[in-house]
């Protein structure tokens, strides 16, 4: 039982170890087309930015020429979230928060999706990131809670 436990332990250290090391590639081009490449070879930050293509238009990528389908938006997060990406899982609560989502139960997915980011904020702020630093002063300021209004 301590094996498997340990094991497990290791997969999470090595997902979000993985997320991390790409995070860190500076070197994405950007453009839509771009993303799409890098997202199909496993990049979380292209998958990332392909979410808030999708989510947010061309405001988001001045390159995207596909409409703007939440749907899709969530599809993409998911995948980051699930590399244990937390501006990804952050992004999901939001989106449930501002009901761009058809899942009924919001109230619940908010919140877990909330919980799953501000733990990763925490794992990433842990190992210096600054970035998510910021990210867990909004929340300990409450302002991803009932507080946001736009994405």
């Amino acid at each position: 039982m301590r094996n498997l436990f340990i094991t497990l332990l290791l997969c999470i250290v090595a997902f979000t170890a993985k997320a991390q090391q790409m995070y860190e590639d500076k070197n994405i081009d950007y453009s839509f087309d771009s993303l799409k490449v890098e997202a199909a070879k496993g990049n979380v930050i292209a998958i990332f930015y392909l979410g808030g293509c999708y989510s947010s238009g061309r405001k988001a990528n001045k390159t995207f020429y596909d409409r703007i389908d939440y749907d899709k938006a969530m599809e993409y997060y998911k995948k980051a979230a699930d590399y244990g990406y937390p501006w990804a899982a952050s992004q999901i609560a939001h989106m449930y928060a501002l009901k761009m989502l058809k899942d009924t139960d919001t109230g619940t997915n908010k919140e877990m999706w909330h919980d799953k980011a501000f733990k990763g904020f925490k794992q990433y702020a842990d190992r210096g990131e600054t970035d998510a630093y910021g990210e867990l002063a909004d929340y300990y300021g409450g302002y991803w809670g009932e507080n946001i209004q736009t994405l």
